[in-house]
C-alpha cells in the first residue's frame, strides 16, 4: 500500500471510530444482570419465619428485613410477606406435574415437595403457585474443622431421626435423644436472636454464628439465655424438655448456611453415635 492509500485508512478509521464506539457503548448498556422479582407468600397455619425460611432455602433474616419485622415477630394467617430473591415461582398450568416442573426449572422433586409442603405429588391446581428455592448444597461427609469454622455437639445422645425426607414432610435437622432437664450447650460462639415459642419448634434458641451460619435448638424445657445475648462454644444455654411437636425427651438440631437448612451431620465432629449415618 503506498502513502497515500495508508492516509485515507487512517483517515476512514478515525471517522468510523466515534460510531464504533458509540456502538460498543449501546450494546454494554443493554446487558444487564437479571434479578428475579420479589414473589408474595401468604402466611399458613403453623408459618413462622424461621420455618419459611428452612422451606424455601432463604434467610429468615433476610425475610424479615424485606418486610420491616423483628425475628421474633408472630405472624398471623393470611398475611402476606415479600419474599426477597432468589425465590422465585411458578404457576401451574394446564397438563404440568411436579416432576415436568422440576425439570423445566432444573430443581429436583423432592426440593420442590419440601418449599410447598405438598402433601400429594399427584395432585396440582391450575393456577396454582409454587415456590422454586436454590438447590440444597450437596457436601460430601466433612468438619467445618477444615473451614476454620466448627461446631461442636450440643447434646450427645442417640440420633433417633436423621435430616432428610419423612414420610409427609421433610425433617431439617437432627433429633438426639436426652433426659429431660439435661444441659444444651451452643454449638459455636455467636448471638442469641431468638428465644421462645416457635409453633412446632416448641420453646427454641436460634444463634447466629457468622459466615452465613446459624443453629436452631428446638423443643426445650428451659431457656438459660436471651436474645441478643452474646453466647461462647459450649455455653449452656437451654435444658432438653419436649415442647412444640414432640413425642418425648430430645433435642433438635439445626444447621443453617445462607438460610438453608443443612445436615447437621456434616458439620460436626466424627462420633460413634453418628457412624451408621
Amino acid at each position: 500500500m503506498n502513502k497515500f492509500g495508508r492516509v485515507v485508512l487512517v483517515a476512514v478509521l478515525a471517522a468510523l471510530l466515534p460510531v464504533l464506539l458509540f456502538c460498543l457503548n449501546s450494546a454494554a448498556a443493554q446487558i444487564t444482570v437479571s434479578q428475579p422479582d420479589p414473589v408474595d407468600y401468604l402466611v399458613a397455619v403453623g408459618d413462622d419465619l424461621w420455618t419459611i425460611g428452612a422451606r424455601l432455602g432463604v434467610s429468615s433474616y433476610d425475610i424479615a428485613v424485606s418486610n420491616h419485622l423483628e425475628l421474633s415477630q408472630p405472624l398471623q394467617v393470611g398475611q402476606h410477606l415479600v419474599l426477597p430473591a432468589p425465590i422465585s415461582s411458578h404457576i401451574v398450568l394446564e397438563g404440568e406435574s411436579l416432576w415436568s416442573i422440576a425439570k423445566q426449572n432444573g430443581i429436583s422433586v423432592s426440593a420442590l415437595i419440601q418449599a410447598n409442603q405438598v402433601t400429594n405429588p399427584d395432585q396440582l391446581n391450575v393456577g396454582q403457585r409454587l415456590y422454586l428455592p436454590d438447590q440444597p448444597i450437596n457436601r460430601s461427609k466433612v468438619s467445618l474443622l477444615h473451614t476454620g469454622f466448627a461446631f461442636q455437639w450440643p447434646i450427645m445422645g442417640e440420633i433417633t431421626s436423621t435430616y432428610g425426607q419423612r414420610r409427609n414432610d421433610f425433617h431439617t435437622g437432627i433429633d438426639i435423644a436426652a433426659d429431660k432437664g439435661k444441659p444444651i450447650a451452643a454449638a459455636a460462639a455467636g448471638t442469641v436472636v431468638f428465644t421462645g415459642w416457635s409453633n412446632g419448634y416448641g420453646q427454641a434458641v436460634k444463634i447466629v454464628h457468622g459466615d452465613g451460619y446459624e443453629t436452631l435448638y428446638a423443643h426445650t424445657s428451659k431457656i438459660l439465655v436471651s436474645t441478643g445475648q452474646q453466647v461462647g462454644k459450649g455455653q449452656i444455654i437451654a435444658d432438653v424438655g419436649s415442647t412444640g411437636n414432640s413425642t418425648g425427651p430430645h433435642l433438635h438440631f439445626e444447621v443453617r448456611l445462607n438460610g438453608k437448612a443443612e445436615n447437621p451431620l456434616y458439620y460436626l465432629p466424627s462420633s460413634t453415635l453418628a457412624s451408621n449415618y
